[in-house]
């Protein structure tokens, strides 16, 4: 079965990387895509042809070194109807604000902006940049990514894979915690490839947050893309809390997780104000679902 094995190996790091200041260059050579000029300067820069699985999603993306840290550069694709990068960068830096365990994020405000999110799946250039193993979700939960059946993306069924896995009670609840702030920022993006476990010290555990960003379509999206509960996606607190056993709760336990999730509301519009403005700001807040998490 995909991910049994107990004790994996680490991993080798990769040919020698860029470092910070071919950020630049990168941004360049993802515009040479989007102008279909891509030439072999920008091929290299890009290393389409060594590719491999990686976090981000789908957007251009780089590794580069800061320092002996590696990060991933994402910048703003330009037919984004707005500033994606600092929208993701200010739901990750609230996260972290409020305790959660979340990839660190800088946003550089140039042209286009770009965030850079430090690598958890890699050591630092000291040993190396080996690859730390890593499991994403979609691979726990037996999921094909080109099916239309999504009947196993349920957030109880990733608790239990993990459980299954040795990972500790507090991760599992650490991932009732990420449910419920999906559900707040209105991250109807929560699929199964941005969730993942990773194997440290001797056992997996659930990797930091990462690529969280609020719904971009004006208002708080009802579903999320995994099912919460019961009654599947839709965003209620009844649904919400209806899994709790799974993630090492019990239910006043688990009441008291979302209470506190939804209570942070108001301090989410604080934040957004400080690091927003303008369209993003008013997508971010309109992406809201606090409502729904208390009816």
């Amino acid at each position: 079965m995909a991910g049994a094995t107990r004790h994996p190996s680490e991993g080798i790091g990769q040919e020698t990387l860029p470092t910070l200041k071919g950020l630049a260059a990168f941004i360049d050579a993802t515009e040479a895509i989007f102008d279909n000029q891509l030439d072999e300067e920008a091929i290299r820069t890009l290393q389409l042809r060594k590719q491999r699985s990686s976090l981000g999603g789908a957007r251009p993306k780089r590794t580069l070194q800061d320092e002996g840290v590696l990060v991933l550069a994402k910048p703003r694709d330009r037919y984004d109807t707005c500033d994606v990068p600092a929208l993701e960068h200010a739901c990750m830096t609230f996260a972290a604000l409020k305790g959660l365990r979340v990839a660190k994020t800088a946003l550089y405000a140039g042209t286009p902006s770009t965030l850079l999110v430090k690598r958890f799946d890699r050591f630092s250039m000291a040993e190396a940049g080996r690859r730390i193993p890593m499991l994403s979700a979609l691979t726990l939960l037996d999921a094909d990514w080109r099916s239309n059946d999504r009947s196993t993306w349920v957030y109880a069924g990733l608790a239990n894979e993990m459980k299954r896995r040795g990972a500790p009670d507090e991760d599992l609840q650490e991932l009732f915690k990420r449910m419920c702030f999906n559900a707040l920022v209105g991250n109807d993006d929560d699929h199964p490839k941005n969730h993942a476990i990773l194997w440290l010290k001797g056992r997996w555990r659930l990797a930091p947050m990462y690529d969280v960003v609020p719904g971009l379509d004006g208002s708080s999206p009802p579903y999320l893309s995994m099912a919460v509960g019961r009654h599947g996606r839709i965003i209620t607190r009844e649904n919400l809390l209806s899994h709790s056993v799974h993630f090492a709760l019990t239910p006043a336990q688990a009441a008291q997780a979302l209470d506190e999730v939804t209570n942070w509301e108001a301090e989410l519009n604080e934040h957004y104000t400080r690091l927003l403005d303008g369209v993003e700001l008013e997508l971010a807040v309109a992406a809201i679902g606090a409502h729904r998490m208390k009816s």
